[in-house]
């Protein structure tokens, strides 16, 4: 079995116990946008498979800019050098509501991170290398149609690498020697995911959980580092889109008409 084989074959025993345990858990202040009301914003750094445990918060408290919230992370990094391995993730819940439910619904969820990592060292293999893992799951609590409770998975994708499972991504000495940048990217459409149920009433109140996974593995003579973090301007957004809903077309359709109706006759 090659390095690489061998390493993939760790990543995929790590993942599958991804988010079992975890320390304490930093609740953060609630933001109101001017659609969106944003509650319940709590993470909680899960222990390590491998390294050191990391402090909490990871994530930090968030801004709030419209109906998004910004993170600017300043510790959450995987640091392997010397033949170790470091292992660090946090798992991120925030709930949502919409302000205004007769008039605008949550259509769109983005979320978008921001890193760098970094793998030197002589005679390195695909053994000295990174991987990053962002996945998590959106509860539907309430629709336009009263309460419901619909879970549906998501995954995000990278710019970097090669795809190392459901939203996870890896890069390695022989392809990635250096700095590099890397973003991920998910966009949850939720109106979409309830259609799958067969529900196409807009949603009003929703769950975001949200676990993001950052690895840094090295051999005897090489190091690699990574971090979340963006050199200027946040390193996560989530940002929610609204939609208007049936009920705000319709009553801009009969203001449309009135107008029309009043409008004198050349």
């Amino acid at each position: 079995m090659s390095a690489r084989s061998r390493l993939l074959s760790l990543i995929a025993v790590v993942a599958l116990g991804f988010g079992q345990s975890a320390f304490a858990t930093t609740v953060h202040p609630t933001y109101t946008g001017p659609q969106i009301d944003f509650t319940l914003i709590q993470e909680t750094t899960q222990t390590p498979a491998f390294g050191p445990p990391d402090g909490e918060p990871l994530f930090g408290a968030p801004t709030g800019v419209g109906n998004s919230l910004q993170f600017f992370p300043t510790a959450f990094s995987a640091v392997g050098g010397a033949g170790s391995f470091d292992d660090t993730h946090s798992l991120l819940q925030v709930e949502m509501e919409s302000l205004n439910p007769t008039f605008d619904t949550i259509d769109i969820i983005n979320i978008t991170e921001f890193g760098d990592a970094l793998i030197s060292g002589p005679g390195g293999t695909a053994a000295t290398a990174i991987f990053l893992r962002m996945s998590g799951t959106i509860t539907i609590t309430e629709t336009t149609a009263g309460a419901i409770n619909e879970t549906f998975n998501w995954s995000g994708t990278f710019n970097v690498g090669t795809p190392a499972g459901a939203g996870a991504a890896f890069f390695d000495y022989t392809t990635n020697l250096g700095n590099t940048n890397w973003s991920g990217t998910a966009s949850i459409d939720v109106g979409a995911l309830l259609a799958t149920k067969g529900i196409f009433d807009g949603a009003t109140k929703a769950v975001l959980t949200y676990n993001d996974q950052i690895q840094a593995f090295s051999e005897a003579t090489t190091s690699a580092t990574v971090n979340k973090k963006a050199a200027t301007g946040p390193g996560v957004i989530i940002e929610v889109i609204p939609e208007p809903t049936t009920g705000l077309l319709l009553a801009g359709g009969l203001i449309a008409l009135g107008i029309r109706a009043r409008t004198p006759r050349v």
